[in-house]
């Protein structure tokens, strides 16, 4: 089930977060590397999908698989916790980057004026 809520939901949304941001700075004629602090949003935006695509999503599988080889007794229960505890830090450095990301959105702390 969360595996495919990740395939099915939360990477098409990140691609559709993309192309609905580039779009609004693209048809809005947005100074996007002009204005400060949109240019700081847009970044926190591809690393939030970077992050998730080349870390999140691949730990998903990994961590299915795992916990299989563990409930046979193929592997080690510190191999699961291992790739746990990676797929927590990532899962946690996108939440930070989500959150910094709406804070320049509404607050655009003086890196550039308000569109």
């Amino acid at each position: 089930a969360i595996d495919g809520a990740t395939t099915y939901l939360t990477m098409p949304g990140l691609v559709l977060l993309l192309v609905t941001g580039i779009f609004m700075i693209v048809k809005g004629k947005l100074p996007a590397f002009k204005t400060r602090w949109l240019a700081l949003h847009a970044g926190f935006g591809l690393l939030i999908v970077l992050n998730a695509v080349f870390m999140l999503y691949p730990t998903g599988p990994e961590l299915l698989d795992t916990a299989s080889q563990v409930a046979m007794g193929a592997l080690p229960m510190e191999q699961l916790h291992a790739i746990g505890g990676r797929e927590a830090a990532f899962g946690a450095a996108n939440l930070l980057l989500c959150l910094t990301m709406v804070f320049i959105a509404v607050v655009k702390p003086g890196i550039g004026q308000a569109i």
